[in-house]
């Protein structure tokens, strides 16, 4: 379950309540979209996503089976996405397998990487759509020559790759390496494919319950499709009312930092558009209060402020009884937690400023699947209120063009 609190929103301005009535018929025209089963909507074909989960079970059980480690290469969406999943979910269940996060082309970072993996016990699981990811497709070529550096010759079997299986560099590479190739959701935006096997395939790799968080999912677009009144909408009409420019997002929890860093991906890329869009800032508490407060607070007023948090968290680690620590003695760190995140909330309603506080139940599966359809469809709307493709990202194509220009002439120079 989620909760939204709106504090310091006038309800009854002009704006928001054209936004109200702009929202419910842009959602209006989403649902239709997505009875219709419209291409670029299979985004929350769940059953799609449950059969996605029958189809890959054999690989999360060969992967167990065989490997101590598992590095997954992807950029954007393709990485952002399970992240999301699996650090809010994971809560402090272990996991035996180890999973490793590869979404930069920073050699050093990819040295340090390697040093407590073993290559011996490590499968690669790589993800792109197109199969024309530059990144990607170069960090696997490298991870194949440090394989075969180390006399590791069983490529093939011990790589992954989610991709078109009949177009693209990714699958060719699948083919030339006998990799095992799993059909990624043909024609999906990489930042929504939050419900398909993407993110549910790598996070089973870790053990999250999967089919909670499909059943969450469900629970939540069975409500944005059956009540004017589900969050999701109000959200919108509430964000577009304000009409900020600038999103600050700010978790309470270090687990929140890649749902954060996810949010504010499909803001961007779905709403940056025609010279206009939402900029979002993402930033965790309390870490935050001592370094971007203070403009927060009396910085200029065009900022629209979320916080997340969740209801109850359970902790044991209590400060010392010493008189010496007086009105800290015998808190828990969830209750300095606490205080701190209701601290920066209070100061920011103190002067004004439109704050949400949206609060989870908890961290479980079932939770997160809710938390990341909402966020969907909030910027799905958001898009269609402000006349936009939140599918589309031309901005990103121009900087993968010249990238792909660029490597050629280098190729030609050399």
């Amino acid at each position: 379950m989620i909760n939204i609190e709106y504090k310091n929103f006038d309800f009854n301005s002009s704006n928001h309540q054209d936004a109200i009535i702009k929202a419910k018929k842009c959602s209006s025209q989403v649902r239709e979209l997505i009875n219709r089963n419209e291409l670029k909507y299979n985004i929350f074909c769940i059953d799609n996503a449950r059969a996605q989960i029958l189809l890959f079970k054999k690989f999360v059980i060969e992967i167990k089976e065989n490997y101590s480690d598992v590095i997954v290469i992807g950029m954007g969406g393709s990485v952002l996405n399970p992240k999301t999943l699996i650090n809010l979910c994971q809560n402090n269940k272990l996991s035996k397998l180890k999973i490793h996060f590869l979404d930069n082309t920073d050699p050093i970072y990819l040295q340090q990487l390697l040093v407590n993996i073993e290559l011996k016990n490590c499968a690669v699981v790589a993800t792109s759509n197109s199969g024309q990811t530059i990144e990607t497709n170069s960090l696997i070529g490298v991870m194949i020559s440090l394989f075969k550096y180390h006399n590791i010759h069983d490529i093939g079997k011990r790589y992954y790759f989610l991709t078109n299986p009949n177009d693209g560099m990714l699958s060719r590479i699948g083919r030339e390496i006998n990799a095992n190739i799993i059909d990624h959701t043909e024609n999906i935006s990489g930042r929504f494919s939050g419900l398909t096997n993407v993110s549910t395939f790598i996070a089973s790799l870790v053990d999250v319950n999967v089919d909670e968080y499909i059943n969450g999912a469900r629970k939540k677009l069975d409500q944005f499709m059956n009540d004017d009144s589900d969050s999701s909408i109000s959200s919108a009409a509430a964000i577009y009312g304000e009409q900020k420019p600038i999103m600050i997002n700010l978790g309470y929890l270090q687990q929140f930092r890649s749902y954060l860093e996810w949010y504010s991906q499909i803001i961007a890329e779905s709403l940056g558009k025609n010279k206009g869009g939402i900029t979002p800032i993402h930033g965790l508490g309390p870490n935050d209060q001592h370094s971007m407060l203070q403009l927060y607070i009396e910085g200029s007023d065009d900022k629209l402020y979320s916080l997340f948090y969740i209801q109850k968290l359970e902790s044991s680690l209590t400060v010392s009884s010493l008189k010496v620590f007086e009105n800290l003695a015998n808190k828990t760190l969830s209750d300095i937690n606490s205080i701190n995140f209701n601290a920066t909330a209070n100061a920011l309603c103190v002067i004004k400023r439109p704050v949400r506080v949206i609060t989870l139940r908890d961290l479980s599966p079932q939770t997160v699947g809710e938390l990341v359809v909402h966020s969907m469809i909030e910027t799905i709307i958001l898009a269609h209120m402000m006349e936009l493709n939140p599918f589309d990202q031309p901005g990103v194509q121009l900087i993968k063009d010249n990238t792909k220009s660029l490597s050629a002439n280098s190729e030609r120079s050399q």
